[in-house]
């Protein structure tokens, strides 16, 4: 008797965890089929950080249009194209830097979006290249003797043909304000790999990559906008 009871208990065990694991199962497959599907597609966008520059800095015109587009739900192929025409007034130089970039790589989100969010804080990588010019306005005439005021040399020296490719890790975030509207954040860390310049002279600012200095292959920069995804399907 006692036998036959432990194996009656054990069958209903037995009964209890594969009916709570049918369970488990079908809330699964219910809960999978429930969830909101994610939106593929192209997604275009302003910086606004040129645009507030050339606004209100006379020393500064460009733009910068940035666009992506997801290849799973994760991985974003990403770039950016812009131009820039930057005056820069320093103490023993005056110049000015002319022409336009193009940045080409992708991006990974690292963020784990809730259902029926689309937001994303990711990592990207980009490959860029820069055609410019440069202008040497004046510069000082550096000298040791202190008797006779230093002299400021006006040339307006122009080097064409000049270009820079470098590497770029990018880090921000992209927040869907309203539906397929986002706003987006980024810093940029740049290391140059190709830097041609006249011979005469260094190329002082590089349009896409910024200021460069003597022996420097390291550069920096901040980018905020606002973009609009055109949704082409879900899944």
């Amino acid at each position: 008797m006692p036998m036959s009871k432990y194996i009656t208990n054990l069958f209903l065990a037995c009964m209890f965890v594969c009916n709570g694991s049918a369970q488990i199962a079908k809330d699964s497959i219910v809960s999978d089929s429930l969830k909101t599907p994610v939106k593929f597609g192209l997604r275009l966008g302003a910086d606004l950080t040129g645009l507030g520059r050339t606004l209100f800095n006379n020393d500064f015109k460009g733009f910068e249009l940035s666009g992506d587009y997801r290849l799973t739900e994760r991985f974003h192929v990403a770039g950016e194209i812009g131009s820039a025409d930057k005056t820069t007034d320093e103490p023993n130089i005056n110049f000015s830097s002319k022409g336009n970039y193009l940045k080409v790589g992708g991006d990974f989100n690292l963020y784990r979006n809730w259902d029926g969010m689309d937001n994303m804080i990711y990592a990207g990588l980009r490959y860029g290249i820069s055609r410019f010019s440069q202008t040497i306005n004046s510069y000082i005439v550096y000298t040791t003797n202190q008797t006779w005021p230093y002299s400021v040399n006006q040339t307006n020296s122009t080097y064409a043909g000049l270009s820079a490719m470098w590497l770029e890790l990018q880090f921000g975030i992209k927040v869907e304000l309203l539906p397929n509207m986002f706003g987006f954040l980024n810093l940029q860390l740049k290391r140059l790999v190709s830097n041609q310049s006249s011979g005469q002279i260094d190329n002082l600012y590089i349009p896409g990559f910024n200021r460069t200095y003597q022996d420097g292959q390291i550069g920096s920069g901040v980018s905020y906008g606002i973009s609009y995804r055109i949704p082409f399907y879900k899944k």
